[in-house]
């Protein structure tokens, strides 16, 4: 016979026993007592356009570093009772140069060397989502030895220094299905030719991103697809954007979800179309091998002279897209401002993108406030707090976001100087953003 979930006084009176009641009442009410005495109090918190928002600074350089420290782009997952984070750093510095060939923008062949020192992939856990150890060149503890309780993160993943991977590794997007990880990032492949005070042609502006896939077990000990030697972009950019004249940033920034047994992916496309373009893809292959656009996009409703690329669903870079529900969520910057803007759709395509020339034009914005100055006024790379799978979590009133504050005080808000990350919890009277 199965044994009742509570214990209760065989005392034959009735004021003695421990009903279920007596004791799962005072239970919750403790437990509810100890998550809210875990929160911390927030940094800044206000009642911001209809909804309340509270920001913590989880991670904050002792102070601004003019030499480019910067940590961006924080992919977090609530996975069971642990908390873990994948971002971009850059490495420590290091005198390291490879030998590079390319041609110019007259087509001559040049030759020089590039700097090794580039952004990272960085790995971080918390018991709580509020207090992390961030700080750190990432190499100070072994990758077998990490844990929640370790003083600084680690590095996960580095460029191969190939013929698809330099110097780079950018926007972690991860979704764990089974006991697999699976981190989605960009590399950039090529460099632009500048010239240096004497006239010599030396390394430039990095362009050519593209898709790259890598596996776990563990989410910290990552293998390159196909092989960590020899990695291959699965979003790969069009041979035209070699050109001169026609190089442009490329193909990057993943954000991945899963759902109903498929992998669904959007990217942004910077070679096709203007503005940049995010383009969705799904497959139930997480290479996306002969995978298609499957979805009816943007309508160009602005009348831009060439029609917007297949599976076209929203405009514009820096952009996380998850989903609750019925719905697909989408997050961004309004650039230069201390504000990121939240979209809605039940389609997957958010139609007010076909109605923006500029971020600025978002419907739905929500200021963040850095306490750090008003010069400290750049949002980058938000995004939503996930579960494995991708799904945000909270519902359509509660959500947090996770998101780079910058120092943006120069001419043309770049470049930030010192970006740190913060975390903001958003509570809105009613869901944002009809569809």
């Amino acid at each position: 016979m199965c044994r009742p979930w509570f214990t209760y006084s065989t005392a034959p009176a009735a004021e003695y026993r421990l009903s279920p009641a007596r004791i799962l009442i005072p239970t919750m009410l403790a437990l509810a007592a100890l998550a809210m005495a875990s929160v911390p109090k927030p940094d800044w918190q206000a009642d911001v356009g209809g909804a309340k928002v509270k920001v913590y600074r989880v991670q904050v350089e002792e102070k601004p570093d003019p030499s480019g420290g910067y940590d961006w782009g924080p992919c977090v997952m609530k996975d069971g009772n642990i908390y873990r984070m994948w971002w971009v750093r850059p490495c420590a510095p290091t005198d390291k140069t490879l030998p590079y060939k390319t041609t110019d923008e007259d087509g001559r062949e040049v030759e020089f060397r590039y700097s090794t020192r580039g952004d990272r992939i960085f790995y971080a856990e918390s018991r709580d989502g509020y207090t992390w150890h961030l700080n750190g060149n990432g190499e100070e503890v072994p990758l077998d030895k990490y844990g929640p309780d370790s003083p600084t993160p680690v590095i996960v993943l580095r460029p191969s220094e190939t013929k698809n991977e330099r110097r780079h590794l950018g926007t972690p997007s991860v979704v764990k299905v089974g006991d697999t990880f699976y981190l989605y990032y960009e590399a950039c492949s090529e460099f632009q030719v500048r010239r240096d005070e004497k006239g010599n042609p030396a390394e430039g502006q990095e362009y050519q991103n593209q898709v790259f896939l890598a596996r776990s077990e563990d989410g910290r000990h990552f293998a390159k697809w196909p092989r960590d030697d020899a990695p291959e972009p699965i979003i790969r950019a069009p041979d035209s954007n070699l050109k001169p004249g026609k190089r442009r940033y490329g193909l990057g920034q993943p954000t991945l979800c899963y759902k109903d047994g498929r992998f669904i992916l959007h990217y942004v496309d910077s070679c096709t179309w203007w503005p940049d373009t995010i383009i969705r893809l799904e497959s139930a292959d997480p290479t996306f091998r002969d995978a298609k656009p499957a979805i009816a996009g943007l309508k160009n409703k602005l009348g831009c002279p060439n029609p917007p690329p297949a599976g076209a669903v929203a405009k514009f870079a820096q952009t996380d897209i998850c989903w609750m529900g019925d719905s697909f969520y989408l997050v961004r910057p309004v650039y230069g401002t201390d504000r990121i803007c939240i979209m809605r759709s039940t389609t997957g395509v958010f139609r007010s993108d076909d109605l923006s020339h500029d971020p600025l034009d978002a419907p739905f914005q929500i200021a963040l406030h850095d306490l750090r100055g008003v010069s400290f006024r750049g949002r980058l790379f938000p995004r939503f707090l996930r579960d494995p799978h991708g799904r945000i979590v909270g519902d359509s009133k509660h959500m947090t976001v996770f998101y780079g504050s910058g120092d943006v005080d120069g001419k043309d808000y770049w470049p930030p100087h010192t970006w740190d990350i913060f975390r903001a919890d958003l509570a809105f009277s009613r869901p944002p953003c009809p569809p």
